[in-house]
């Protein structure tokens, strides 16, 4: 029965394809779009204990066309990873990561060659960090918010298409379960800490890539500035300067089918 079963659903998923790719793209209303991946691994030491992780990631969206040169693109991220297989009655624990986002975009085609795209998020990640701890009260527990305007170019080179885009992206990120423990064993937080929210940040971002053929580069340069958590100075204390990190990120590569 479960040979039966799986085999109807894999005829299903490829006529679900094959039936949304017989209307040319210029002309749909809608176009839908879904990609899962699941991967499982396992760590054998010769010492110690055994280990299994588990990742899965789901993306669920939809273009809603609404004019020719208009639309709408609708997007959902699940995310999980952490142990996979293990008794209930095991001993040993390891943590595990649960997220939702969720991202929308207007398109405009004010050209031919240019579009523009503006776009918002919201997020929320769940961690257990420990076996005590339960979904949705996490340590780590986060949200996150912004929005981002991006603008691609489009030309032809070398008788292929090519697109340049350039992005610009501003996000809040908020632990409001978050708090120095050490700092609370010191007894020097105050009561905001207390509170959570010590390891809140914004994130500023700008990125420019190009895509050509099968090749694809990207350059990000990415700013996170902190609220409330202060740089440690060389005598080992904290200052009173505000924690800033800086990013440079390149990316290239090169896409075919095997």
């Amino acid at each position: 029965m479960m040979k039966r079963l799986a085999v109807l659903f894999s005829v299903g998923l490829f006529g679900f394809s094959g039936l949304a790719s017989a209307v040319p793209a210029e002309s749909r209303i809608f176009t839908p779009y879904f990609n899962m991946s699941m991967m499982q691994g396992a760590f054998l030491p010769t010492k110690g204990n055994f280990f299994a992780g588990a990742n899965v990631g789901m993306s669920v969206g939809l273009l809603s066309r609404i004019t020719e040169k208009h639309a709408i693109f609708a997007l959902y991220n699940l995310g999980f990873s952490g142990e996979g297989f293990r008794f209930p009655d095991t001993k040993e624990f390891a943590s595990k990561e649960l997220s939702h986002n969720f991202n929308g975009e207007y398109r405009w085609d004010l050209f031919d060659w240019l579009r523009i795209r503006p776009g918002a998020s919201y997020g929320t990640n769940f961690t257990r960090t420990a076996a005590g701890e339960i979904w949705g009260s996490g340590l780590y527990d986060s949200k996150v918010y912004g929005g981002s305007l991006a603008l691609d170019y489009k030309f032809g080179l070398f008788g292929q298409n090519a697109t340049l885009t350039g992005q610009g992206v501003y996000r809040v990120l908020d632990f409001p379960n978050y708090t120095d423990i050490i700092r609370e064993f010191k007894g020097l937080s105050s009561n905001t800490e207390l509170a959570g929210t010590l390891k809140d940040q914004k994130g500023m971002e700008a990125n420019a890539s190009f895509a050509w053929s099968r090749f694809f580069s990207r350059i990000r340069y990415a700013i996170t500035t902190y609220d409330n958590e202060k740089v440690v100075e060389s005598n080992g204390t904290y200052g009173t300067r505000a924690q800033e990190d800086t990013k440079v990120i390149l990316e290239g590569g090169f896409k075919a089918k095997l």
